[in-house]
């Protein structure tokens, strides 16, 4: 019995202009190619694609290989500006085993999960890799937003540059496909919206001191420039004390720690993506 790894990956605006439906990489103890998705014509313009290695000995090795390769994708695509989508963070859905098992009895032939990011399996029989896609779109009632406006309204609090581009950078999370540029957006968000008060007026003392140190201190004045300037921000709150007070403004109110109504969408059906059955590894 031999195992197979697998990295499905997806390509961030940029695409491999090549009409080959597959692109060997290694041959020789490991086979390892580039395939584009089941059902295209060539690799080129395919935002998703998937590098496959065999044979191993163990699901182990394989997975060990797959991680390998992983980071030997990650450098290439790095050198030539070409962002990539391992899946180690993304929202990913799964089939049952008994969904799994439904489709072999209806179909045939053998089917496993389309994992975004590295797996491993047995090669034989060759699977078709079936995914669940969705796009989950909430609900909000009609009443709720009404009432949300008319008190925004009644409020004619005025908003400030500050707080217009901390939302606007929440809202552009919410167009990022990534979790982990979500996530960016709006510590970002967060960040925009601190406040950094000065320190009581001993600590402003001391900092003043560790100044006047510096500007009597016999070292390159480009050093003395950069220790300086670091210092002076010594006299202010750190991002972690003005981000902590910001938070206590928020009173008892807890993340997601209330029932909120709404509906969701399913948008796309499950479809069913097969990668091509790689050749059969040569010795040399």
């Amino acid at each position: 019995m031999s195992y197979c790894f697998r990295i499905r990956f997806n390509l961030a605006r940029a695409r491999i202009d090549s009409t080959a439906t597959e692109l060997a990489i290694a041959n020789g103890d490991e086979n390892v190619a580039l395939f584009a998705p089941h059902g295209t014509d060539s690799i080129r313009g395919a935002e998703r694609l998937a590098l496959v290695g065999r044979p191993y000995a163990s699901e182990a090795l394989a997975l060990a290989a797959g991680a390998r390769w992983r980071d030997v994708l990650a450098k290439a695509l790095a050198s030539l500006n070409i962002g990539a989508d391992f899946g180690e963070r993304a929202v990913t859905g799964v089939v049952t085993e008994a969904g799994l098992a439904a489709l072999t009895e209806e179909r045939g032939g053998r089917f496993v999960n389309d994992v975004h990011g590295l797996m491993a399996f047995e090669c034989d029989p060759w699977p078709t890799f079936v995914s669940v896609s969705a796009d989950a779109v909430a609900g909000r009632q009609e009443a709720r937003v009404l009432d949300a406006i008319a008190k925004a309204a009644h409020i004619e609090a005025a908003v400030s540059d500050r707080e217009r581009l901390a939302y606007d950078l929440y809202s552009a999370s919410f167009f990022e496909a990534s979790a982990d540029a979500r996530f960016m957006m709006l510590m970002m968000a967060v960040e925009t919206l601190i406040e950094l008060r000065a320190r009581p007026s001993e600590v402003i003392a001391h900092v003043d001191q560790l100044l006047a140190a510096t500007r009597a201190a016999d070292i390159p004045k480009n050093e003395k420039e950069s220790v300086e300037g670091a210092s002076r921000w010594l006299r202010n709150q750190s991002i972690g004390q003005g981000g902590r007070e910001l938070a206590r403004q928020l009173g008892e109110r807890r993340y997601m720690g209330t029932t909120r109504s709404g509906s969701f969408k399913v948008l796309r059906p499950a479809q069913c993506l097969g990668t091509r059955r790689p050749p059969a590894p040569t010795t040399g």
